[in-house]
């Protein structure tokens, strides 16, 4: 998720978040930890948006808010779990707090259950759709809840 001005974002244990706050816009990014996520916080880092980096995974929140830090961006991480509406609700509280609005939302958080389909459970499941579905609902919910 991906926000410029406002930022929330939200993740699971095997998924990663991340906001970007821009100048006038919100910009937040969800799945933004590693991979296309952190590329996209870089990149508008270096268009001198202020980031809001949303994660489950805490160490690597943290990990990442640094080094963006570290690169001269103004950047800032909130722990949250997509597929938790009450996280996403207080994370994105959290971002409206620190940015006030959100111009531009982006959803980026996904994961895959893989291995033999005789081996995935319906716990496997319900992870994927809490996720990739509900998670990208709750999140684009909780921020509309929250402004």
């Amino acid at each position: 998720m991906l926000t410029a001005t406002g930022n929330v974002t939200c993740g699971r244990e095997r998924e990663k978040m991340r906001c970007v706050n821009s100048m006038e816009r919100l910009r937040s990014l969800t799945g933004g930890a590693g991979g296309i996520g952190f590329a996209l916080a870089h990149a508008f880092g270096r268009a001198n948006m202020k980031v809001m980096l949303a994660d489950i995974e805490l160490d690597a929140l943290n990990s990442a808010v640094a080094e963006l830090k570290s690169e001269g961006i103004d950047a800032r991480g909130v722990e949250c779990d997509v597929a938790d509406r009450a996280s996403v609700q207080r994370a994105a509280a959290e971002t409206l707090a620190a940015f006030d609005k959100v111009h531009i939302v982006c959803s980026n958080a996904g994961v895959i259950a893989s291995g033999p389909m005789e081996l995935i459970t319906p716990g496997d499941w319900d992870w994927v759709i809490g996720v990739n579905l509900m998670g990208f609902c709750a999140h684009h919910s909780g921020l509309s809840a929250a402004s």
